[in-house]
């Protein structure tokens, strides 16, 4: 009985796998392929959804179980408590009166499993996250309001709430973390609790973990996370955003720059200009200085919400004699703008002081690569002295995003492209600038 022999190959693409089955002879003896579905980036957001809710399950989950730990440690309870029934009730008992041992565990399990938004004053959302934050926003204004106005408690809104529509939870039902923080004061006060004890108590309803922190802890390392542990099994904590920061393009060996730094945003002005030609003829050095002294006094051209004939009425003609500009996808013409010195300029002006542009660029890369406010303040204190304008500039939003290239290179390029008429990239070729 003959024995055949088969080979099989297999063409692998980006959404498919060609498969081939051939015998000694090179003959095909079957053949097909197998498509898979295209990779959508709205895939990427639903999964990251999905985790950020099961981690806030268990958060709030490890929350309660220690408040649990710690009401029986200090002898409120023991483990054979459960929870009593309307908690809202006791809560707004407990401001007035004393509770018993299990009325104040129920308070305190139920302030702890919810104890209210709070929306980051430093970073920002885009798209419909932003609505969505926007509105929640408004939402908690009004009850703030609300409480200040009746001078009450959370507890007192919502049972009064609960006792009228027959529930509480919803869209309506949110209250800044510092409106449960001044319940729980109040509560604490009340059923004279001893001062080691609430101190305990408050720290575990108020601290949260900063998403830039990432998963894990010192106790408990993660590669995932911001606590990691080195070759010698020693924990360390990184900066998450520093380490996803990519390599410039020119010079590999340095980090990409702050997408607002002055530097970078001076570097796409200039390359815009060098690609413009008005009346056909390029824009010359001494006009490119101009226009930027202008926008380092004013931080844009005037006027400022039309960018492109800002530049048109500076440089003296009107917009339809300026071409090669970029358009956007309405087929308008585009022109870089200055979003984030006019923010820092902004500052500058109020404290009557100016920057180096070296400074600038040290405050941009403080603002994308931290986060949190107590984080930026503690940086920009290495290089600025004055704590109201550290203050002001740790509070600045849209500090982001990384260019494709570095401070070093952006520099360098923006010495040519102020003499020469010629684009960054006509610029990094002909100058031989980084590995070729």
């Amino acid at each position: 009985m003959k024995r055949n022999n088969y080979a099989l190959g297999i063409d692998i693409g980006i959404t498919s796998v060609g498969w081939g089955i051939i015998d000694t002879d090179d003959k095909v003896v079957a053949a097909g392929v197998r498509l898979f579905e295209e990779v959508d980036a709205s895939e990427n957001v639903k999964r990251r959804g999905f985790r950020g809710a099961r981690r806030i399950k268990r958060r709030r989950k490890h929350r309660v179980e220690r408040m649990k730990r710690l009401l029986i440690r200090e002898g409120y309870i023991d483990e054979s408590f459960h929870t009593l029934s309307n908690p809202y009730e006791l809560r707004v008992k407990g401001l007035k009166e004393l509770l018993a041992p299990e009325e104040f565990a129920t308070a305190l399990l139920h302030l702890v499993k919810r104890r209210g938004s709070h929306l980051e004053t430093v970073d920002e959302s885009d798209g419909e996250s932003a609505k969505d934050a926007e509105k929640a926003k408004q939402v908690l204004a009004k009850n703030h309001r609300q409480l200040v106005e009746e001078k009450k408690h959370v507890c007192e809104l919502q049972l009064e709430r609960w006792q009228k529509y027959g529930q509480i939870r919803g869209s309506e039902n949110i209250f800044h973390t510092e409106d449960y923080l001044r319940e729980l004061d109040a509560l604490l006060k009340t059923q004279n609790i001893p001062d080691n004890v609430a101190e305990a108590i408050r720290d575990l309803i108020s601290t949260r973990r900063h998403y830039s922190e990432g998963p894990g802890s010192l106790t408990s390392p993660t590669p995932y996370g911001r606590f990691r542990r080195n070759e010698e099994g020693v924990v360390e904590t990184f900066n998450l955003i520093e380490l996803m920061r990519g390599k410039c393009s020119v010079y590999p060996e340095e980090l990409r720059a702050p997408k607002l730094a002055i530097s970078v945003e001076i570097f796409n002005f200039l390359n815009d200009l060098n690609n413009l030609k008005v009346h056909n003829q390029p824009i010359t050095t001494e006009t490119k200085l101009r226009l930027l002294g202008t926008i380092r006094e004013k931080g844009c051209l005037p006027p400022k919400t039309k960018p492109f004939e800002a530049l048109a009425k500076s440089l003296g003609v009107e917009p339809e004699y300026i071409t090669n500009h970029r358009i956007d996808a309405n087929k308008k013409p585009l022109i870089s703008t200055f979003d984030g010195y006019q923010k820092m300029l902004k500052i500058m002006q109020a404290h009557h002081c100016t920057l180096e542009d070296e400074t600038i660029d040290q405050i941009a890369a403080v603002l994308t690569s931290h986060k949190t406010k107590e984080d930026r303040i503690e940086n920009l204190q290495v290089f600025l002295d004055d704590e109201k304008i550290i203050g002001d500039f740790a509070d600045l939003k849209g500090f982001t995003q990384y260019h494709s290239m570095s401070l070093r290179a952006v520099k360098e390029i923006n010495t040519i492209m102020i003499e020469e008429n010629k684009n960054q990239m006509q610029i990094i070729h002909e100058h031989n600038l980084g590995p070729q």
